[in-house]
Protein backbone atom coordinates (compact mmCIF):
# COMPACT_ATOMS: atom_id res chain seq x y z
CA UNK A 1 0.00 0.00 0.00
CA UNK A 2 2.33 2.35 0.74
CA UNK A 3 4.80 1.98 -2.12
CA UNK A 4 1.71 1.81 -4.53
CA UNK A 5 0.52 4.85 -3.02
CA UNK A 6 3.70 6.53 -3.23
CA UNK A 7 4.17 5.66 -7.51
CA UNK A 8 0.58 6.76 -8.18
CA UNK A 9 1.40 10.30 -6.37
CA UNK A 10 4.40 10.45 -7.85
CA UNK A 11 3.49 9.35 -11.78
CA UNK A 12 0.69 12.20 -11.14
CA UNK A 13 3.43 14.97 -9.61
CA UNK A 14 5.68 13.78 -12.32
CA UNK A 15 3.06 14.39 -15.27
CA UNK A 16 1.97 17.72 -13.67
CA UNK A 17 6.03 18.96 -14.55
CA UNK A 18 6.89 18.33 -11.02
CA UNK A 19 10.23 16.91 -9.89
CA UNK A 20 9.63 14.23 -7.43
CA UNK A 21 11.92 11.93 -5.36
CA UNK A 22 10.36 8.59 -3.69
CA UNK A 23 12.46 7.57 -0.65
CA UNK A 24 11.98 4.61 0.74
CA UNK A 25 15.28 3.03 2.50
CA UNK A 26 14.06 -0.99 2.43
CA UNK A 27 14.58 -3.50 -0.40
CA UNK A 28 11.29 -3.02 -2.49
CA UNK A 29 8.95 -6.05 -3.17
CA UNK A 30 9.71 -7.90 -5.63
CA UNK A 31 6.02 -8.17 -6.94
CA UNK A 32 5.73 -4.72 -6.87
CA UNK A 33 9.15 -3.80 -9.16
CA UNK A 34 6.77 -3.60 -12.32
CA UNK A 35 4.99 -0.63 -11.40
CA UNK A 36 5.76 2.81 -13.18
CA UNK A 37 8.70 4.32 -11.24
CA UNK A 38 10.17 1.53 -9.01
CA UNK A 39 12.81 1.34 -10.74
CA UNK A 40 13.54 5.33 -9.81
CA UNK A 41 13.01 4.50 -5.75
CA UNK A 42 15.97 6.18 -3.98
CA UNK A 43 16.88 3.61 -1.24
CA UNK A 44 19.70 7.08 0.26
CA UNK A 45 18.94 10.65 0.32
CA UNK A 46 21.66 13.23 -0.13
CA UNK A 47 22.72 15.08 2.83
CA UNK A 48 21.50 18.61 1.30
CA UNK A 49 18.39 17.76 -0.14
CA UNK A 50 15.65 19.91 0.27
CA UNK A 51 11.56 19.67 -0.73
CA UNK A 52 8.70 21.94 -0.69
CA UNK A 53 6.26 18.97 0.10
CA UNK A 54 7.11 15.63 1.77
CA UNK A 55 4.51 13.43 1.72
CA UNK A 56 4.50 10.23 4.03
CA UNK A 57 2.07 7.04 2.49
CA UNK A 58 0.93 4.84 5.35
CA UNK A 59 3.61 4.62 7.96
CA UNK A 60 2.09 4.91 10.76
CA UNK A 61 4.43 6.43 12.86
CA UNK A 62 7.19 9.15 12.33
CA UNK A 63 10.20 6.53 13.65
CA UNK A 64 9.23 4.18 10.83
CA UNK A 65 10.51 6.72 8.21
CA UNK A 66 13.42 5.81 7.36
CA UNK A 67 17.03 7.08 8.77
CA UNK A 68 17.56 10.19 6.35
CA UNK A 69 13.99 12.01 6.12
CA UNK A 70 15.16 15.60 6.09
CA UNK A 71 14.62 17.62 9.31
CA UNK A 72 12.02 20.02 9.18
CA UNK A 73 13.94 22.81 7.66
CA UNK A 74 14.43 20.63 4.86
CA UNK A 75 11.81 18.79 4.42
CA UNK A 76 8.73 21.79 3.37
CA UNK A 77 5.26 20.73 4.17
CA UNK A 78 4.91 17.19 6.10
CA UNK A 79 1.90 15.48 4.63
CA UNK A 80 0.66 12.14 6.74
CA UNK A 81 -1.36 10.19 4.55
CA UNK A 82 -2.55 7.11 6.52
CA UNK A 83 -5.99 4.69 6.84
CA UNK A 84 -4.76 3.42 10.02
CA UNK A 85 -7.02 4.35 13.04
CA UNK A 86 -4.10 4.13 14.93
CA UNK A 87 -1.99 6.24 12.98
CA UNK A 88 0.28 9.25 14.80
CA UNK A 89 -0.32 12.30 13.42
CA UNK A 90 3.12 13.39 13.15
CA UNK A 91 2.68 15.30 9.69
CA UNK A 92 2.08 19.02 9.33
CA UNK A 93 -1.19 18.25 7.74
CA UNK A 94 -2.61 14.20 8.53
CA UNK A 95 -4.85 13.04 6.07
CA UNK A 96 -6.03 10.31 7.93
CA UNK A 97 -8.92 8.54 6.88
CA UNK A 98 -9.96 5.05 8.99
CA UNK A 99 -12.34 4.15 6.35
CA UNK A 100 -10.50 4.17 3.42
CA UNK A 101 -9.71 0.64 2.42
CA UNK A 102 -6.35 1.58 1.31
CA UNK A 103 -3.91 4.66 1.13
CA UNK A 104 -4.37 4.19 -2.53
CA UNK A 105 -7.77 5.95 -2.62
CA UNK A 106 -6.59 8.88 -0.86
CA UNK A 107 -3.90 9.17 -3.15
CA UNK A 108 -6.90 8.74 -6.19
CA UNK A 109 -8.64 11.21 -4.32
CA UNK A 110 -5.27 14.06 -4.01
CA UNK A 111 -5.06 13.28 -7.77
CA UNK A 112 -8.52 13.94 -8.87
CA UNK A 113 -8.88 17.02 -6.27
CA UNK A 114 -6.16 18.38 -8.08
CA UNK A 115 -7.78 18.53 -11.54
CA UNK A 116 -5.86 15.79 -12.95
CA UNK A 117 -7.23 12.67 -14.78
CA UNK A 118 -5.34 9.66 -13.63
CA UNK A 119 -3.19 7.88 -16.46
CA UNK A 120 -2.51 4.31 -16.74
CA UNK A 121 0.89 4.41 -14.79
CA UNK A 122 -0.89 5.98 -11.51
CA UNK A 123 -4.24 4.12 -11.94
CA UNK A 124 -1.76 0.61 -12.00
CA UNK A 125 0.14 1.75 -8.87
CA UNK A 126 -3.07 2.84 -7.04
CA UNK A 127 -4.87 -1.02 -8.14
CA UNK A 128 -1.60 -2.87 -6.84
CA UNK A 129 -2.26 -0.85 -3.21
CA UNK A 130 -5.96 -1.41 -3.19
CA UNK A 131 -5.19 -4.91 -4.26
CA UNK A 132 -2.76 -4.88 -1.08
CA UNK A 133 -4.52 -4.04 1.83
CA UNK A 134 -8.35 -6.10 0.32
CA UNK A 135 -6.36 -9.24 0.13
CA UNK A 136 -7.33 -8.99 -3.87
CA UNK A 137 -10.77 -7.59 -2.71
CA UNK A 138 -11.16 -10.30 0.09
CA UNK A 139 -10.83 -8.83 3.26
CA UNK A 140 -13.17 -6.95 4.99
CA UNK A 141 -11.43 -3.89 4.06
CA UNK A 142 -13.13 -4.24 0.98
CA UNK A 143 -16.01 -1.46 0.87
CA UNK A 144 -18.29 -0.25 -2.28
CA UNK A 145 -15.66 3.24 -2.32
CA UNK A 146 -12.68 0.76 -2.91
CA UNK A 147 -14.49 -1.16 -5.51
CA UNK A 148 -16.01 2.31 -7.80
CA UNK A 149 -12.18 3.53 -7.19
CA UNK A 150 -11.07 0.08 -9.23
CA UNK A 151 -13.63 0.21 -11.39
CA UNK A 152 -12.43 3.69 -12.29
CA UNK A 153 -8.88 2.64 -12.61
CA UNK A 154 -9.75 -0.02 -14.72
CA UNK A 155 -12.00 2.05 -16.90
CA UNK A 156 -7.67 4.13 -17.04
CA UNK A 157 -6.28 0.83 -18.68
CA UNK A 158 -5.99 -1.29 -15.49
CA UNK A 159 -5.68 -5.17 -16.66
CA UNK A 160 -7.10 -6.58 -13.22
CA UNK A 161 -6.14 -10.25 -14.07
CA UNK A 162 -2.31 -9.14 -15.09
CA UNK A 163 -2.28 -7.13 -11.63
CA UNK A 164 -3.70 -10.02 -9.52
CA UNK A 165 -0.84 -12.28 -11.28
CA UNK A 166 2.01 -9.59 -10.53
CA UNK A 167 0.86 -8.72 -6.92
CA UNK A 168 -0.20 -12.52 -5.60
CA UNK A 169 0.41 -15.06 -8.37
CA UNK A 170 4.24 -15.14 -8.84
CA UNK A 171 4.68 -14.93 -5.05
Amino acid sequence: DALGSALALACALREMGREVTVYNPDELPYNFLFLRGADQVARSMQEDATFDVTIVTDAGAFDRLGPEVPPPGRRGLLLNLDHRITTEPFGDVNYVDPQAASVGILAWKIIRGLGHGVSRDAAECIYASILADTGCFRYSSTDPECLRVAAELIEAGVEPWEMTVRVYEQQ
